[in-house]
């Protein structure tokens, strides 16, 4: 995985009547209601909390990338999805 792999994580789908581990992940991820997100960075810890709640969840995968522009760093989002 490169190392300037952002996972951006949207809530899809309530946790209600879903596995209590499910709703203790979406916790933990820091995700509060539907259509809330969050970036995070690409790790193999993250990629197994999120193959527990793959069904309440949409990521998208931003690849990004750094430019330096008169002393501003600018950062540019690919989007791709990974799910």
């Amino acid at each position: 995985m490169p190392q300037n792999t952002i996972l951006k994580i949207t809530q899809v789908k309530s946790s209600i009547g879903y596995a209590p581990k499910a709703k203790r992940t979406m916790i933990a991820l820091g995700l509060k209601r539907i259509h809330h997100s969050i970036e995070k960075p690409d790790t193999p810890e993250l990629r197994g909390m999120l193959r527990v709640v793959d069904l309440l969840v949409k990521v998208v995968k931003c690849n990004t990338n750094m430019i330096k522009v008169k002393d501003i760093t600018v950062v540019i989002f690919t989007t791709l999805k990974l799910f």
